[in-house]
């Protein structure tokens, strides 16, 4: 038996598409492509599991946007 559970919405995003979904707390963007962060701020980018990871070397998955040392936006790679 197989089970499917759906657990975001379909936000209907189109490969070299990217969305902003908001709610009360934190953005949430969806891209694919290169992470494009602001050059005049100090900014970091964790995984899921709180480790740095180096913007240029992101695989598809969730990740979330530290900048000024204030965690600001989650991201979604795809492809």
């Amino acid at each position: 038996m197989v089970r499917l559970i759906k657990t975001e919405p379909d936000f209907g995003i189109e490969e070299n598409e990217s969305a902003v979904i908001t709610d009360n707390e934190v953005t949430t963007t969806v891209f694919s492509g290169p992470l494009l962060l602001p050059e005049d701020k100090k900014c970091r980018v964790f995984d899921i599991m709180g480790r740095v990871v180096t913007p240029d070397k992101m695989k598809p998955g969730v990740y979330f946007l530290e900048i000024d040392s204030e965690v600001v936006q989650k991201v979604v790679k795809v492809r």
